[in-house]
């Protein structure tokens, strides 16, 4: 009788795609702009659709960033960080002072992540990536819980600094100081409910 080998005992390694490589999948029609991946430690990972709550989240953080920015700096919603050859996350909203193409981690100032069924990955996948980049400030926009987590002080795949602002709170990033303090509530105080699974009898 023939025994097939487990995967542990062959040794059998995934298959790390390079940014580079992406670019040529897009040009070959293999890929095509629109698909929702993200690089992330050289797989292509499939990112969660977006509901109501999350796109009116994130249309408030852009007018917001936006209002308060100055020429210099450039707000970007949910393009490519371009962290090294095997990662290109695609947060939601970056403020950075990269004017003529996608933000590298040198030049981001705060980084955004709004999350509701992705809460889990951004927090155990994507937090240390940017925290190992040297990413200087993180947010992460909790839907579900309502609130807010600042991380700053970047350490190895750790920040060593988190903050929690709920409803009632301010938010405020490091840079650019032009920012200043947000409530809390203009980014979160009046989401729609999302959208029932369930269809209609």
């Amino acid at each position: 009788m023939t025994e097939l080998a487990s995967p542990a005992a062959t040794d059998v390694q995934p298959r790390r795609f390079t940014s580079d490589e992406v670019q040529a999948m897009l040009h070959a029609g293999i890929l095509h702009e629109d698909d929702p991946l993200e690089l992330i430690d050289g797989q292509l990972v499939v990112m969660s659709p977006i509901n109501d709550p999350h796109i009116v989240c994130v249309n408030h953080l852009n007018r917001l960033f936006v209002e308060r920015t100055t020429p210099d700096v450039m707000v970007s919603v949910q393009n490519p960080v371009r962290i090294d050859e095997h990662n290109e996350p695609e947060p939601d909203v970056v403020l950075s002072t990269a004017l003529d193409g996608a933000p590298r981690p040198d030049n981001v100032l705060l980084l955004v992540e709004v999350s509701d069924t992705t809460l889990t990955y951004d927090r155990d996948v994507k937090r240390p990536l940017y925290a190992r980049a040297g990413i200087p400030e993180v947010w992460i926009v909790d839907l579900d819980a309502r609130q807010i987590e600042v991380h700053r002080e970047p350490d190895d795949d750790v920040y060593r600094t988190r903050h929690l602002a709920g409803l009632d709170g301010t938010v405020t990033p490091e840079r650019p100081t032009s920012v200043g303090d947000i409530p809390v509530r203009d980014i979160l105080g009046d989401l729609p409910e999302p959208e029932s699974d369930e269809s209609e009898a």
